[in-house]
């Protein structure tokens, strides 16, 4: 995945953006006496929420270079600074980009968070989830370092009783396991935000890295639709960055529970819309390993065995993730 750099200028009213871009025609050439296509880009519709942080602008372009887009827009719905839009009230607002020649638009979906809605809720009983996030917090400071430490969070995936394995596979490194079985993407939220009232336990972290599994349990525990999952899953990774700035974030897809077919159409939507969010943001990497995992992977219709933990670790390495020694 290439890396993209951003450089904001003032152009009237307008916000342009300098960008490397990604060449997605195998015919694009240069230096050697060819003519080059002309420049053509797309840029998906983009969700915004008011009061959260910015939503990123992320154009796609036919041919590697740098390239200026400007931005305008007649709307007061929205604030655009640099390739980052910032919800300013509920709503869609149309917003147009230019860049040598070509143009195109997109819009922008405006929506409040209601911390009241009955997905953001606290499991307790046998959960445990407000004690465990508090426990995994002391953890993190007894033992992490920011800028250092590699973290695991997110649901049952990233919980050592299921990923038992994890401190012979990461031996020796600085890395911490801190999921929690059964929360969602909602309720990760709540641990870094503290409108939800649960004293965001996990804000003001900054670690080097962050793995994340998210979006299981949205989908079959909380019974999200697909709109309501790919959207919940993409706030709260630009809430998570917008916590931990410098923090590089792998987000893993949904894997896929064997014993509900029914299923296996929705979550591959869901890691397609996933991957597309992820592309062409440097602060992000996302991984899809349902090719790689097998039935014979899974040992209770839902996790993985220990020992085949493995083909998530062999993913993160490939992606270039460093875990520092200790």
């Amino acid at each position: 995945m290439k890396k993209f750099k951003l450089l904001t200028v003032a152009v009237a009213a307008a916000i342009a953006v300098q960008v490397g871009a990604m060449c997605l025609f195998a015919g694009c050439k240069g230096g050697n006496g060819e003519e080059k296509p002309s420049l053509t880009f797309e840029i998906a519709d983009v969700t915004a929420w008011i009061d959260y942080p910015a939503s990123e602008i992320s154009p796609v372009f036919n041919l590697e270079g740098e390239h200026t887009v400007t931005y305008t827009t007649n709307s007061d719905k929205i604030r655009i600074d640099g390739n980052k839009v910032t919800a300013l009230a509920e709503g869609e607002a149309i917003v147009f980009a230019e860049a040598e020649g070509y143009e195109t638009d997109f819009n922008v979906i405006c929506k409040t968070v209601n911390p009241g809605d009955s997905k953001y809720y606290m499991r307790g009983e046998g959960w445990d989830w407000a004690n465990k996030a508090i426990s995994g917090r002391a953890k993190y400071d007894r033992e992490g370092t920011d800028g250092k430490t590699t973290v695991f969070i997110g649901d049952s995936f990233n919980d050592i009783d299921f990923f038992s394995s994890f401190y012979s596979f990461y031996r020796d490194k600085d890395a911490l396991c801190l999921g929690i079985g059964g929360t969602t993407s909602n309720t990760w939220e709540m641990f870094l935000d503290e409108r939800f009232g649960y004293g965001a336990v996990y804000e003001g972290i900054q670690p080097k890295n962050v793995v994340v599994q998210l979006g299981n349990n949205n989908i079959y525990n909380d019974q999200s639709s697909y709109t309501e999952a790919v959207e919940d899953l993409q706030r709260c990774l630009t809430l998570m960055h917008a916590k931990m700035p410098d923090t590089k974030i792998y987000y893993f897809g949904v894997t896929p529970r064997i014993y509900i077919e029914s299923m296996a159409t929705l979550t591959k939507r869901i890691n397609k819309a996933m991957g597309k969010f992820c592309e062409n943001k440097d602060w992000v990497t996302f991984l899809d390993c349902n090719d790689t995992v097998t039935p014979e992977d899974i040992r209770d219709n839902i996790h993985l065995y220990p020992a085949s933990y493995q083909i998530f670790v062999d993913a993160l390495n490939e992606a270039g993730m460093v875990v520092e020694d200790k």
